[in-house]
């Protein structure tokens, strides 16, 4: 399920995109013995902060989207995802416990992305 712009096109609308990735396989899926995995993308303006898309591969990603797509109409940063309390075992805990950029795209200062992490 997807809100807002994908990776691609911030990178073509903005200078700078910060791209936050997450893959994890969710408590009950580790309890149960599950192959369930779990994959959660926020694309952001770099300058502003401003969250510009959320990706969601998960079982709860439909719940999920829906509240988010209102933060992302609303202007919603990643600092103010970063300053909510993680509610544990969920999957939205991973969204808000994001706090590196897993890739930068900066257009002002190179053609390539600078990778701050491993690749998700």
């Amino acid at each position: 399920m997807s809100a807002g712009l994908t990776e691609l096109e911030a990178k073509a609308q903005y200078l700078a995109v910060d791209v936050y990735k997450v893959r994890f396989r969710p408590l009950k899926a580790a309890v149960t013995g599950d192959c369930e995995a779990s994959l959660l993308k926020v694309v952001v303006d770099s300058e502003s902060d401003r969250i510009l898309g959320i990706h969601i591969f998960a079982h709860e990603a439909s719940e999920l989207i829906q509240v988010l797509a209102i933060a992302i109409g609303s202007g919603a940063t990643i600092k103010d995802f970063m300053s909510v309390m993680a509610v544990h075992p969920t999957v939205g805990e991973e969204i808000v416990g994001m706090r590196t950029p897993t890739v930068r795209y900066d257009r002002r200062y190179a053609a390539a992305p600078l990778v701050s992490g491993a690749a998700v």
